[in-house]
């Protein structure tokens, strides 16, 4: 398939060779024919939509994922010049076998984590023990994505919305991504999960879970984006990150929002 900007591709190959005219050392991509080059720009494309990147999607039915909701498009509304940087120099690395070198064009787009070989530089994992009856409350993080993998148990039920920066719930589709498979559900739509399954949820996306009545104890895994937690989530209804606690003894065992308290006790 030939390269369709904003579908398979973010530059033709006029553009990438305009690009890497001012790079050096680009024979890997100098002495390629026009079709391998689009293959090369198709793959590099699809490489920086596979990174974790800061914010979503700037229309829920683009094909790709730029342009974001923080991204400034030119006098044209064309792509921002970084990208097109990015995809040409990746382009270039996947020709010349280099593809996981760090690039400091893609860097400065707002990416958060990079994936080397399979596996994720920056990411944290935990596991969450559900009972039925029990709610994780609606939310959503700015920067955080994250995968929720049902390990095993009860079957999992999310509930999902989209939102802007100022928390409202949207009426909007909500794109997910389970098990691989990407696709849409009605906003507040049910999603349900089951053992073995898995979901990424991405920035901007509200959710909130409950585990089905009658599918016993839940086991939870998350592996997600490092997440600061006193910057980075926002609950549908108020909510306190931890429960009040009486300071009737002294400490055991230090909550994480402790610890820069103690730190300023003992300096």
């Amino acid at each position: 398939m030939a390269i369709i900007v904003g579908e398979n591709s973010y530059i033709t190959v006029a553009e990438a060779d305009a690009i890497l005219v001012d790079y050096f050392d680009t024979e890997s991509w100098d002495t390629q024919t026009t079709l391998n080059k689009e293959k090369a720009l198709k793959m590099a494309t699809r490489n920086i939509d596979t990174l974790s990147l800061r914010g979503k999607k700037y229309l829920l039915d683009q094909e790709l994922e730029f342009p974001r909701n923080y991204t400034i498009f030119d006098e044209d509304g064309e792509i921002e010049a970084k990208v097109k940087i990015a995809t040409a120099v990746e382009s270039l690395k996947i020709l010349d076998n280099r593809s996981n070198e760090t690039m400091s064009d893609i860097a400065e787009l707002g990416i958060t984590g990079r994936s080397i070989e399979g596996t994720a530089v920056s990411y944290s994992e935990k596991i969450i023990m559900i009972e039925e009856g029990q709610v994780s409350p609606m939310h959503f993080h700015w920067n955080k994505m994250e995968d929720i993998i049902n390990r095993g148990g009860g079957n999992i039920i999310f509930t999902l919305y989209n939102t802007y920066d100022s928390g409202e719930l949207l009426d909007t589709d909500v794109e997910i991504t389970q098990d691989g498979h990407k696709y849409f559900v009605k906003a507040g739509e049910d999603v349900l999960l089951k053992p073995g399954e898995s979901m990424t949820l991405h920035p901007y996306s509200y959710h909130g879970f409950i585990i089905e009545p009658g599918t016993g104890t839940g086991l939870i895994g998350e592996v997600s984006m490092l997440n600061n937690d006193a910057t980075d989530n926002r609950f549908l209804e108020p909510i306190g990150r931890f429960p009040e606690i009486e300071e009737d003894e002294p400490a055991y065992r230090l909550l994480c929002t402790e610890y820069p308290r103690l730190i300023k006790i003992i300096l």
